[in-house]
């Protein structure tokens, strides 16, 4: 692994990575706040105790659209402010892997909440690879944390809404 990554970054520093494909595509993310769609889901059927409502701005599914409109990413996230990002998933439509979407994007969720770490959640299969080459990529502004648990990152959520609220 540290092979690929001294040639990966010899690439770099020998100018060869504008001959490589564009590992930067440009990406149109559009974050829906969880918490305000079950909100309004509810709202037509009656039931208005906000008492019982979460607070806004943490948990969030993401949908990611290349330059031609083209739906190429969708995912889920919780942005535990002051802290970190996680990705609970995150999946690339067939036909659109391998050209840098999934790096495009968890690129902008990290710059859309302040540079933040990014913390994948239970890294597997094809996820294990690819988390790996964002934490050893030359990614300088990118900080990429180790890979957390289902309840390590569901605790995150919890201490952030009695925070929130």
């Amino acid at each position: 692994m540290n092979l690929l990554k001294t040639i990966w970054n010899a690439l770099f520093r020998a100018g060869a990575a504008s001959r490589l494909p564009s590992v930067q595509p440009e990406v149109r993310v559009e974050l829906i706040d969880l918490e305000l769609e079950e909100r309004e889901q509810i709202a037509p059927g009656g039931f208005d105790d906000s008492r019982h409502f979460a607070p806004v701005g943490i948990e969030f599914r993401f949908e990611a659209f290349n330059a031609a409109g083209e739906l190429v990413c969708t995912g889920k996230v919780d942005h535990i402010p002051g802290v970190q990002v996680t990705v609970r998933h995150i999946d690339t439509v067939p036909g659109h892997r391998r050209r840098g979407y999934a790096t495009a994007v968890v690129r902008w969720l990290s710059a859309h909440f302040g540079w933040l770490p990014v913390v994948p959640m239970d890294e597997r299969g094809d996820g294990v690879a690819f988390w790996t080459a964002l934490r050893d990529g030359p990614f300088t502004e990118l900080f990429v944390r180790p890979s957390i648990g289902l309840t390590e990152a569901s605790e995150l959520v919890k201490q952030a809404e009695k925070k929130a609220l």
